[in-house]
């Protein structure tokens, strides 16, 4: 697949699935359901805007010129992955002791896992990209939409 074309399709794929689910949502999820799913994407849009917005960003810059087989690619992906962790690890930290009851520990737990999830495979789109690897980033983004 050409590379104009993957990403067509790749985004075409992504826009169907999030409409989708929020379609899903508001059918059986009742009146405020809608209102609800804003707030929690809001929250994973905190939770992933540093490491998207600085990590990642500084992961792709610096892992580009750079071949994988290099110490120094290993280092920096290494760095980028450890400071991932660590972030979103604080800001589950955040969410524990400022959520209120409304994210006692159990939840904040499996909230936290899930965005150290989301932002890992965050991570790995930005590392395909920046090792030229067009089609493993197409099969990744139509795989998880």
């Amino acid at each position: 697949m050409s590379g104009a074309a993957g990403t067509g399709v790749a985004l075409t794929i992504k826009v169907v699935s999030v409409l989708a689910i929020n379609k899903l949502v508001v059918l059986y999820g009742g009146p405020g359901s809608l209102t609800q799913l804003a707030q929690f994407q809001n929250l994973m849009g905190l939770f992933g805007a540093l490491p998207a917005d600085g990590v990642q960003v500084g992961a792709t810059a610096y892992l580009a010129p750079l071949r994988p087989y290099q110490p120094r690619y290993r280092l920096w992906l290494g760095a980028a992955l450890w400071l991932t962790i660590l972030l979103v690890l604080l800001g589950g930290l955040c969410l524990l002791f400022f959520g209120g009851v409304a994210w006692p520990v159990s939840r904040t737990v499996v909230f936290t896992g899930a965005m150290l999830l989301i932002s890992g495979q965050a991570l790995l789109s930005a590392v395909l990209l920046a090792a030229g690897r067009r089609n493993g980033y197409l099969m990744l983004v139509i795989g998880l939409s």
